[in-house]
């Protein structure tokens, strides 16, 4: 692993990051309220120094950085790194208790606080806020810590509001015009990344007339991973039934009184 300075090109990606900040900075705090102490108002960014841990990891910072105080810069350490890739950068971001996201080439797009790689510039940045991600790469974004909750608590409080109480099963509501037996099939066969990711960054699509549907909030700010993982493995033991949701003048009528 190399640890460099930025050139002036380099410079300018990293600063690329603080576009997203210009849009999304307003927010940045709300959206790591229950992770940061310190994104700072305003979204000015701030290189605590250089240095990194792992070869192709997801973590930054440490050796050779001067990291500041804790929580009270934007950007945490910053250090040149080739030898990422996807498989290694994922796996280490499974450790942190993260889920990973994938840019494309549009800055400002990650979720929370963690780490973010630019394949541009081979620069892993650590960072304390969401919206810090530089143009292409992808981003490990860090969850609270494991507070010990049980399944069942979980399920109780951030799933049956919608899903329905566990001793009635598990009800997953699908678009209208889904065919629900396949949607239930699929469920069950589904790779538990993609229902863990699902969970941590909510569910949004769109029609094939191009409408809009966002069906479940994320839940990375209030659950780590591994509460996530548990309460899956519970939920997919519930009894489970399908149903369209209703969207009137669509597949659902009501007549005033």
């Amino acid at each position: 692993m190399t640890t460099a300075s930025r050139s002036p090109m380099q410079s300018a990606l990293l600063f690329a990051a603080t576009a997203g900040l210009a849009l999304g900075a307003a927010h940045c705090g709300d959206n790591d309220s229950t992770s940061t102490k310190g994104c700072p108002e305003g979204g000015s960014t701030s290189n605590a120094g250089a240095g990194g841990t792992g070869a192709g990891g997801a973590s930054a910072g440490g050796a050779g950085g001067t990291g500041g105080e804790a929580g009270s810069k934007t950007v945490i350490s910053s250090v040149e790194d080739k030898s990422v890739r996807f498989a290694t950068f994922k796996a280490d971001c499974q450790e942190r208790g993260g889920f990973v996201q994938t840019h494309a080439v549009c800055s400002g797009n990650n979720a929370c606080k963690g780490v973010s790689f630019n394949k541009f510039d081979f620069f892993l940045t650590e960072h304390t806020c969401s919206a810090m991600n530089t143009c292409g790469g992808m981003s490990c974004v860090v969850l609270p810590e494991d507070a010990g909750r049980t399944p069942e608590e979980m399920y109780e409080t951030s799933c049956a509001g919608c899903h329905g109480l566990a001793e009635n099963g598990f009800v997953l509501y699908m678009p209208p015009g889904t065919d629900l037996v396949q949607a239930l099939a699929d469920v069950q066969t589904k790779d538990r990344e993609f229902i863990h990711s699902a969970i941590a960054f909510g569910i949004s699509s769109r029609s094939s007339n191009g409408v809009a549907a966002a069906n479940m909030p994320p839940s990375h700010k209030v659950l780590s991973r591994a509460e996530i993982e548990r309460v899956t493995e519970y939920a997919l033991e519930l009894p489970m039934t399908a149903e369209e949701y209703g969207i009137l003048g669509v597949n659902e009528e009501v007549t005033p009184e």
